[in-house]
């Protein structure tokens, strides 16, 4: 594109300002000649592709974000069951929290009250 703008500028300064070289402007027009068909080939083959890449991109993108998913929930899945395996060392009233899904809210409270702040915090300073 920078190529063609280029040679169609130089073709139109010398048209409106003849050189004193008669052989500038013949040179000019075949360079922009050149440069006039390359781009429009290369935007030709444009319109031709773009429309297939994007037509790709539901192929491409649907078992992208299937597999994220499934990783998400299998890492939920892991961590409860890591939970529950490990529940039984918790003081009584985290087990009922835990039992009651109360625990997923504290958990939640919590990771808010974090990301109002800076990462410069020590552990144990949640209120």
């Amino acid at each position: 594109m920078l190529d063609y703008d280029a040679a169609r500028s130089k073709v139109r300064k010398l048209t409106d300002k003849p050189s004193e070289d008669p052989t500038r402007l013949p040179k000019a027009q075949q360079e922009y000649d050149e440069a006039k068909e390359i781009f429009e080939h290369m935007n030709q083959v444009l319109i031709e592709e773009l429309p297939q890449l994007l037509d790709l991109r539901i192929p491409f993108f649907d078992p992208s974000f299937e597999a994220m998913i499934r990783m998400q929930c299998k890492f939920a899945e892991e961590g409860y069951e890591k939970m529950g395996g490990v529940q039984r060392y918790f003081q009584e009233h985290v087990r009922e929290d835990y039992a009651a899904g109360q625990l997923d809210s504290q958990v939640c409270i919590k990771s808010h009250w974090l990301s109002d702040y800076d990462c410069g915090l020590t552990p144990g300073l949640l209120p």
